[in-house]
């Protein structure tokens, strides 16, 4: 089992390490766009928003 504290679902089909975003941006139109190390870039679903929203400021408050 992932570790909750590293691991987020941001769609039903992929769950991100935390550790690994460099850049998320919540866009006008209410979706949100993760850059990842290595350059990978991935869109969150929007039924996920509100619990990643919650976690990546939490994170942020944290550092």
């Amino acid at each position: 089992m992932l570790d909750k504290k590293h691991f987020l679902r941001i769609s039903r089909f992929e769950i991100v390490n935390l550790d690994k975003v460099l850049r998320y941006d919540f866009t006008l139109a209410g979706t949100l766009r993760l850059e990842l190390a290595g350059g990978i870039e991935t869109w969150a679903s929007r039924r996920c928003i509100p619990v990643i929203r919650k976690r990546l400021l939490g994170r942020e408050d944290a550092r």
